[in-house]
């Protein structure tokens, strides 16, 4: 059951990761993938998503983040913003979330439990779902922290 006019926008580079999520949304949202012709922003001033979804890549994590605060801060109507970790860089999600930078945040693979996750995003409940692996980039994703709140 496709959920009207609810468009998702997926700015995720990885075509596995892509793909992943396509298989389990496309049958309840429209789904959009980010042109990598084309600057995310623009990209959702044309198509106007009701989220976005964004990968968190481990070379560059606070690319993600700064994304996330601009589209949330665009025009007076910004979509809802949820960053996903499929490799365990973030460990302060509920802080992003707490501060309004994002709306949620999924934390490990993709598997069924994104179309749940993607209902309580777009219902407003700011859920943190999964549990990242440990090690990783802890100390980078803190310091990408400690400069976006600065």
């Amino acid at each position: 059951m496709r959920a009207p006019g609810l468009t998702i926008m997926l700015v995720v580079p990885a075509a596995h990761t892509r793909l992943s999520l396509t298989r389990f949304l496309a049958q309840n949202y429209t789904l959009v993938p980010h042109q990598p012709d084309m600057a995310p922003m623009r990209t959702a001033r044309t198509e106007r998503p009701g989220l976005v979804l964004i990968a968190v890549r481990r070379r560059s994590p606070r690319t993600a983040l700064e994304l996330a605060q601009k589209l949330k801060t665009e025009g007076n109507r910004p979509p809802r913003v949820a960053l996903i970790d499929t490799g365990g860089v973030l460990r302060a999600g509920d802080d992003l979330v707490q501060r309004g930078v994002i709306d949620g945040l999924l934390l490990g693979p993709i598997d069924a439990q994104v179309v749940p996750w993607v209902a309580a995003v777009c219902a407003g409940q700011a859920p943190i779902v999964g549990t990242a692996p440990s090690g990783g980039l802890r100390e980078r994703m803190r310091r990408a922290i400690r400069l976006m709140s600065e």
